[in-house]
């Protein structure tokens, strides 16, 4: 036997009868039961008032010999706080740098989203004249941004389109064309406008024709007016004002 104290070695306890006589063996006597059974195994026991945690095997031989290695729980407890204490700190940073990445990655998507919203609404209020700032990427988010980009910019050179070409026909310009493309259920828009024109320019076509015929005489001095509000010169040297006649052509105006 191999024992740090040599009067153990020199003078064994016998662990059984003092299991009888006193309870505070009982761990160890087991344990000394069970190695001399040949068994493997743990176990605590009690040594000078400390708490102990007991492994052993046996060895192989004809001496039926086994060997049990001991060490305090203190300081396997204490190894325990210590990794426990590391695992809550090390867990802690991990929380904090996942809240972290998560709260950056949601403000990544709930930004333009919001940005989208506010621009919408301005939309609906009639604002055209502001870009939205386009998001770099190519998820959802940043497709929806693009979108509403060429949707504002799209509505912007509508309206430009049709505002030049109205402003022109007031001003008595019949020859202003439209200069942006249009797409989708804009398109009757367009072609609404090319019709108007078309039909002006026939009209005044017509009258300029009247007059030539010799049948527009004007009164000196004066220029034909149509309802477009635009003057023109009839043929020969007398003037007069001409008006249209309800569904089309023109006739003189009487006095």
């Amino acid at each position: 036997m191999i024992h740090p104290d040599a009067g153990n070695v020199s003078n064994p306890k016998d662990y059984m009868e003092l299991a009888k006589q006193d309870s505070s063996y009982v761990p160890t006597a087991k344990i000394f039961k069970a190695m001399m059974e040949g068994k493997t195994g743990t176990g605590f026991s009690y040594y000078k008032g400390v708490r102990r945690l007991v492994g052993y095997i046996p060895l192989s031989g004809p001496e039926g010999w086994s060997v049990a290695v001991t060490t305090p729980l203190t300081q396997i407890e204490g190894n325990v706080r210590n990794t426990l204490l590391m695992s809550v700190i090390t867990g802690l940073f991990l929380l904090l740098g996942s809240i972290l990445i998560v709260r950056v990655f949601a403000q990544r998507i709930t930004r333009p989203i919001l940005e989208a919203t506010q621009r919408i609404e301005r939309l609906a209020h009639g604002d055209l004249q502001d870009d939205i700032e386009i998001t770099k990427g190519k998820d959802e988010s940043a497709r929806l941004i693009l979108a509403l980009h060429n949707t504002i910019r799209e509505l912007r050179s509508y309206i430009l389109d049709i505002s030049h070409v109205l402003d022109a026909v007031a001003n008595n310009d019949l020859t202003v064309t439209s200069s942006v493309e249009y797409m989708g259920d804009f398109v009757p828009i367009q072609t609404a406008l090319l019709k108007i024109l078309s039909s002006l320019n026939i009209t005044l076509k017509k009258h300029r024709l009247f007059c030539r015929s010799g049948r527009c005489k004007l009164r000196p001095g004066r220029f034909g007016r149509t309802e477009s509000g635009r003057q023109f010169h009839g043929a020969g040297s007398n003037y007069r004002e001409l008006n249209f006649i309800p569904g089309g052509g023109l006739r003189p105006h009487k006095g």
